[in-house]
């Protein structure tokens, strides 16, 4: 990936993983947040932006990115312990998102094994209606897979495009948060 000011410029196959991934390893009890900053280039029907998601048998783990639904493009949220049947995944339907646009996406999950627990702003904006692919999950969503930026640990779903800062946290954000991201992204809350 080339670097400039700060944001990795991604053609397909090019993957970073995560250093510490320990402390990315979130179970279907725990709250956390995931936001980056995208301009998409690519046409794919799905980019992984992060994940952790196993890439065989029951697809257990997590994964942030952007998918092609309905029309458009959208942010998209995984969290599995297997897929479909014990797990959440969603997309985000009201926004509309276009390749070459800039945008910063932030998504947040409190712990509580239902989809209803997820929200996903785009640019800091309130949350848009989601739409389920999966509703719950209720059994261990942890795996001992490093967490990939740039696609998934199969080298399958790539992103394309220019990715700013990717931030990974263990608590929800709330909405001011979201705003404040989107106003200065650089600068995280702790």
């Amino acid at each position: 990936a080339g670097v400039t000011n700060g944001v990795y410029n991604f053609s397909t196959g090019t993957v970073m993983k995560a250093a510490n991934y320990t402390n990315l390893n979130f179970n279907y009890n725990q709250p956390f947040s995931v936001f980056f900053v995208t301009d998409f280039s690519s046409t794919s029907a799905q980019m992984s932006v992060i994940s952790r998601l196993l890439t065989a048998g029951n697809f257990q783990g997590w994964e942030a990115g952007i998918n092609y639904f309905a029309g458009h493009y959208a942010p998209q949220f995984y969290l599995i312990n297997t897929y479909p049947s014990n797990a959440i995944g969603l997309t985000q339907v009201t926004s509309t998102m276009s390749s070459g646009t800039l945008y910063d996406l932030l998504f947040t999950y409190d712990g509580s094994g239902s989809w209803h627990g997820v929200t996903i702003y785009i640019n800091g904006g309130s949350p848009g209606t989601l739409t389920p692919a999966a509703a719950a999950v209720s059994a261990t969503t942890t795996n001992t897979q490093v967490p990939w930026v740039g696609e998934r640990i199969n080298a399958s779903i790539p992103y394309s495009g220019y990715l700013g800062p990717v931030y990974v946290w263990n608590r929800v954000l709330t909405s001011g948060e979201a705003s404040a991201l989107h106003s200065n992204f650089y600068a995280p809350p702790n």
